[in-house]
């Protein structure tokens, strides 16, 4: 199964390169241009992991996305803030909730590297997602309904 990847920029060009790397990588990727439309594309159908642009020309940044998305799946979906825009002394705190951040321009090893990094922490701090059959009752008691 290819990882699912929502690429979150407002520049079409930009946004469409991203995802013809990450499908030449193998990855499934959908393009949005701003925050809102990510949520409501998180909500159709969740990503694996959301690839966004820290500085977003918008009313809602890829810094709030991240807020929002924290507050709405918690670290269930993780984010990479993909950005050639550093953080100030307020902003760090932001950067610092972010599973990854990644400095443009990125080389497509480097974007798949960090990908794929950020996933397998999930996994390995997700016992279910490491458990792919249900564990069986334990000898003596009662199955689960």
């Amino acid at each position: 199964m290819s990882w699912r990847v929502l690429v979150v920029d407002w520049d079409p060009k930009a946004g469409e390169a991203l995802r013809a790397r990450l499908e030449g990588r193998g990855m499934v990727a959908r393009v949005v241009a701003d925050a809102e439309a990510a949520l409501a594309a998180l909500e159709a159908d969740p990503a694996d992991v959301v690839l966004t642009e820290a500085c977003l020309p918008s009313r809602r940044s890829g810094l709030w996305l991240l807020a929002e998305i924290r507050r709405r799946w918690g670290h269930g979906i993780p984010v990479i803030l993909h950005t050639a825009w550093f953080p100030d002394s307020e902003q760090l705190p932001w950067y610092r909730a972010a599973d990854a951040v990644l400095i443009k321009p990125a080389d497509d090893d480097v974007l798949a590297a960090c990908i794929a990094g950020v996933l397998l922490c999930k996994r390995a701090s997700d016992p279910a997602a490491r458990s792919p059959e249900p564990t069986p009752a334990a000898p003596g008691t009662a199955e689960a309904p």
